[in-house]
């Protein structure tokens, strides 16, 4: 038996290895975007401010290729970097065809657990950003407001307070609660949420009255100009700064000063007072109702019926009595 010819053995190497050889080929040139967009999130990361922009286009250009890479800058504790990874994912969302949106939102959303404080916080600045336009990211950006809520970061909290105010993430009452954070910046973005909130418009102003006593300078001008936005005079904020000042002989003293024709909605102003947690602010509102002959009686019989106190229970009815024998 004769052996094979080294031509017919080499042409048998080479049907063998051809097919490698371009499974290889293939391989490459499959994982040839991602790992270049991979380089780019790198020289992202250590580009100088005024090349950052280069790179923005390349990484937009590398588009969901891009998502991965980007979301793994999240992890750095670097605010600034995550940032502008942040405003390049949006980008790159909205550079994508529409049925690859939803999908690659959640992507982001479900890096967050993993991310730090400053990408947290980028996510849930682009999830603001993005779901109003789609619905899909509802629930799940609502999974992430309670532990950002418990964040350490201001920044984390006041991010999450904004994605609240978005697209039916989160309720009024829930958003209204953060204004008892102790940090300036979540109460700021509480305000602006408050005021732009828009399933209810004419959200009832208790918390920018309380907003003009804030420590902060910057959060008492934005209550003061809501307020203003609603149709409040000067005149009427001042009293409402009196009116919400935490010491109770400030608001004692403001029920001296209230007259019936002073052009302030007086009846309001004392309806407020009566429901204030001091017991004799109480009592003040509803003697100064009866003095200056404003009807308060359905609330002065509530008073009355149903205050927590027992001596303002039995001064508001012999108030309530005396305004009737008044008639």
């Amino acid at each position: 038996m004769s052996g094979s010819s080294p031509r017919s053995l080499r042409r048998r190497i080479v049907l063998l290895v051809l097919p490698i050889v371009a499974l290889a080929v293939g391989v490459g040139v499959w994982q040839y975007s991602p790992l270049r967009a991979s380089h780019h999130a790198a020289r992202l990361a250590a580009s100088p401010a005024e090349l950052r922009e280069l790179v923005r286009i390349d990484l937009v250009a590398m588009g969901h290729h891009s998502v991965s890479p980007l979301l793994d800058l999240f992890r750095r504790d670097d605010d600034g970097l995550c940032e502008i990874a942040g405003d390049i994912l949006l980008d790159v969302i909205h550079s994508l065809p529409p049925e690859q949106k939803l999908p690659r939102c959640l992507q982001i959303g479900e890096a967050f657990a993993g991310s730090s404080s400053g990408g947290q916080a980028a996510v849930l600045v682009l999830l603001a950003r993005m779901v109003a336009d789609e619905p899909g990211l509802v629930e799940p950006a609502r999974t992430l407001i309670s532990p950002a809520l418990k964040s350490a970061s201001p920044t984390v909290r006041a991010a999450a307070v904004r994605l609240m105010s978005r697209g039916g993430v989160g309720v009024e009452e829930e958003i209204r609660s953060t204004l008892a954070d102790e940090a300036p910046q979540v109460r700021r973005a509480t305000l602006v949420a408050l005021a732009n909130f828009t399933e209810n418009p004419s959200t009832g102003a208790d918390e920018f009255f309380s907003s003009l006593h804030d420590t902060d300078p910057e959060n008492r001008r934005i209550a003061a100009l809501v307020l203003r936005g609603r149709g409040l005079r000067t005149a009427d904020i001042d009293l409402a700064r009196r009116f919400a000042h935490p010491d109770p002989v400030e608001r004692l003293r403001l029920l001296v000063d209230v007259r019936s024709d002073d052009g302030v909605n007086t009846a309001s102003l004392l309806d407020r007072l009566t429901a204030d947690a001091i017991p004799a602010v109480r009592v003040a509102a509803v003697r100064s109702a009866a003095e200056n002959g404003i009807d308060l009686t359905e609330r002065i019989r509530t008073m009355g019926q149903q205050d927590r106190s027992e001596s303002v229970r039995w001064l508001a009815l012999r108030y309530g009595r005396w305004m009737e024998q008044s008639r």
